[in-house]
């Protein structure tokens, strides 16, 4: 038999002590043999010591005489959520919700830990079913769990429409989330706006949208003209000094002993035809990348404000 069988018959009888005797030894042999484990054996552990976790905190709990009623199911899916171990809290406040449908906290703490490990398509489901057909009048926490999870899978056009199908939500929640699609969406001007016109988000989200309002863009066009006239002079234009220089170079050289071939040995100089076309060659890259070049900059330059604002957005979820 399995450890992991062994571990789900101790379950069922829910003998504690019983069960450390019967582990024992093989936890000890995968002590000893631990650097052997498979990814298959490390889960195993992990939930054999998530197991005796349980029945240690349950016995603790002043109530041996149902380890599973209500009160200790909640104590240990508590401590569960709070030592951030989000899927098996899940579990518990699954079973929390069987027990006891009516009481909301127990709902909304199950779309949470879902959301928190990272089960965004069952959050979103969770709170589908508890709404059923009044989602779109939702209001409170669960409303705005429900636009989380939309943001957190990058569904804003979703959101967006939530938002304005939504007619319960307040002005702040409504103007905060669509800060937050806007934000996300890399559309500064919008968001800098709705931040302007009803202030929803902290003093974070200004020096942010400051910040954002600093980004100089660069021209593909322009910059790619530029490298026309004077290689690498467009990578340049778009911050990349050194593989303006390079480029120059590059063409340059080749351009040089190309001209020199011809006008040593003539027209049918080998060494003029080769340098000819590798500076034609380097030169027409040297196009194509300085487009490139300012399509990366702006790109790297938006990445920076938006990387923030997702650390700001996702913090406020918490």
């Amino acid at each position: 038999m399995t450890l992991l069988n062994k571990i789900k018959d101790i379950c069922k009888n829910l003998n504690f002590f019983a069960g450390l005797q019967i582990l024992k030894p093989h936890l000890l042999k995968v002590n000893s043999d631990l650097k052997f484990l498979s990814v298959m054996d490390l889960r195993v552990l992990r939930d054999a010591i998530i197991f005796i976790i349980y029945f240690i905190f349950l016995s603790t709990c002043g109530n041996s005489q149902n380890l599973f009623d209500e009160n200790n199911v909640l104590k240990f899916a508590n401590f569960l959520f709070s030592t951030h171990q989000y899927k098996f809290a899940s579990e518990e406040f699954e079973r929390l919700v069987l027990l006891n449908p009516d009481e909301f906290v127990y709902k909304l703490d199950l779309v949470r830990s879902y959301r928190l490990g990272e089960n965004f398509v069952q959050s979103e489901k969770r709170i589908e079913d508890f709404a059923g057909d009044s989602l779109n009048v939702l209001t409170g926490p669960l409303a705005k769990e429900y636009l989380n999870v939309k943001l957190l899978q990058e569904n804003f056009s979703e959101a967006q429409k939530y938002l304005s199908l939504n007619n319960r939500l307040d002005l702040k929640t409504k103007n905060k989330y669509s800060e937050y699609i806007c934000l996300l969406g890399k559309n500064w001007s919008m968001a800098d706006t709705i931040n302007n016109r009803f202030h929803p988000l902290d003093i974070r989200y200004d020096k942010l949208l400051a910040d954002a309002g600093k980004i100089t863009n660069k021209s593909p066009f322009i910059s790619g003209a530029l490298s026309t006239i004077v290689p690498g002079l467009g990578k340049a234009y778009s911050g990349y000094w050194k593989d303006g220089a390079i480029a120059l170079v590059f063409v340059s050289v080749n351009a040089w002993q190309s001209y020199r071939g011809f006008s040593k040995f003539g027209i049918h100089n080998g060494n003029g035809w080769i340098f000819g076309s590798l500076a034609v060659g380097f030169y027409l890259g040297n196009i194509y990348g300085s487009v490139k070049a300012a399509i990366k900059h702006n790109k790297a330059a938006n990445d920076k404000i938006y990387n923030r604002a997702k650390i700001y957005i996702y913090s406020d979820f918490q």
